[in-house]
């Protein structure tokens, strides 16, 4: 008798370890990460998944910040409703990064250190994201930004994507096209002196050159831009087929475009996004006819893309300001539940799975992530035509 006990209690025992084992094995992991490597923690199937997020939420930047969040919300409410991130309710941890380095590395050593997320969508500018990326990487953090562009992101390591381009592809665009279909031989390019412009200028340049084509002018802008007679000499002097102007402000840009037609000069202008801003466009039209411009594609009559701008104008009460970042940050959320649907929360799967995105579909288009975790993604070529705005062509992501 007392042996058939003993023997049941340890037919319980078992039992029991089996169905706490087979418990731990099948719930939910939630990340916690150190200085060095990440480290994993059983969570119970109720507790909330929570990342974080690193925008300039204060400040002369909040106007860019703001909406980014507002964004990132809608898509968090439509995500929860639908049952959150396999049945896990999803929370953001707010952080204020004001587009600076220094406040965005305290709002990131804070989201890693104290608050132990493991995922951080930021930041909105790409001094944010250039000082956030080394603490991400070395946490074993993913970390993937909606709106960064600039070119030295490209090496901030492996734990670190975006789903909008590198400046350096709109340079890069635009060569091709100035090339193969203006078939221009010969390009002038003239640059004010400031990060954004150089870096699409470079690009420009280089690209330029292994397509074939020759670079007749190489000019900066200079300041004041009030009377530009040398640099027109230059100009003449180089007759480029194809002038590639590359402003840092929408006000020296529409002063040197006017210069330049004022001069009788019917040599094709490209710019980059910035001349060809909606706003501008809208106010400096008459001085911008005939500009072109390149700028990532962006169909917001896509039905996905549609219903996004929609629910966000219904919910804020006004039209987004910046629809094209402000999908990618609502689509970067999707992206994350089906990340996780298909490979859980480990911040190694999840970068493994990210590094794999060929096509993935989203309210921000069409999305594939190169080898160096940045966006590749179709950009249109647009003209200035009677103060509206006309797709000229879009260049798809294969025919690079």
């Amino acid at each position: 008798m007392q042996r058939n006990v003993k023997l049941a209690v340890g037919v319980v025992i078992a039992a029991a370890l089996v169905a706490l084992l087979w418990s731990l094995r099948a719930a939910p992991l939630k990340v916690l990460t150190g200085n060095n490597a990440s480290r994993l923690e059983p969570a119970p199937e109720t507790d909330p998944l929570v990342i974080g997020a690193v925008l300039p939420l204060t400040g002369p930047s909040a106007s860019f910040g703001v909406p980014l969040r507002r964004a990132g919300e809608l898509a968090v409410k439509e995500l929860n409703a639908a049952g959150g991130m396999n049945g896990r309710t999803l929370m953001v941890l707010w952080e204020d990064g004001k587009c600076d380095a220094r406040e965005a590395t305290a709002a990131a050593q804070k989201l890693i250190n104290i608050d132990k997320v493991g995922i951080i969508f930021g930041g909105a500018c790409s001094n944010e994201t250039l000082a956030i990326a080394p603490l991400a990487q070395e946490a074993g953090v993913i970390l993937i930004s909606p709106s960064a562009s600039a070119p030295e992101i490209s090496a901030a390591g492996t734990y670190v994507f975006r789903t909008a381009p590198s400046d350096a592809k709109a340079g890069e665009m635009a060569a091709r096209y100035a090339y193969l279909e203006l078939n221009a031989k010969t390009a002038g390019v003239i640059t004010e002196n400031s990060d954004y412009p150089r870096s699409l200028r470079e690009a420009f340049i280089k690209e330029f050159r292994i397509l074939g084509g020759r670079v007749a002018l190489d000019a900066d802008l200079p300041h004041p831009a009030d009377d530009l007679s040398s640099l027109f000499d230059r100009v003449s002097a180089a007759a480029p087929e194809v002038l590639y102007l590359l402003p840092e402000s929408g006000a020296s840009g529409v002063g040197l475009v006017k210069q330049l037609r004022a001069r009788a000069t019917d040599t094709p202008l490209i710019s980059s996004e910035l001349l060809i801003n909606r706003d501008l466009v809208g106010e400096q039209g008459k001085a911008l006819q005939g500009v072109l411009g390149l700028e990532v594609y962006f169909d917001d009559r896509a039905t996905a893309t549609s219903a996004f701008l929609s629910a966000y104008a219904k919910t804020y009460r006004e039209p987004p300001p910046f629809p094209a970042v402000m999908a990618n940050m609502h689509s970067q959320f999707a992206l994350l539940r089906d990340g996780i649907t298909a490979v859980g929360t480990d911040p190694n799967s999840l970068r493994a799975w990210l590094q794999q995105i060929r096509g993935w579909e989203g309210t921000l288009g069409m999305l594939t992530f190169d080898e160096n975790g940045d966006a590749v993604r179709d950009y249109a070529v647009v003209r200035v035509n009677n103060s509206r705005r006309e797709t000229v062509t879009v260049y798809p992501a294969a025919r690079r």
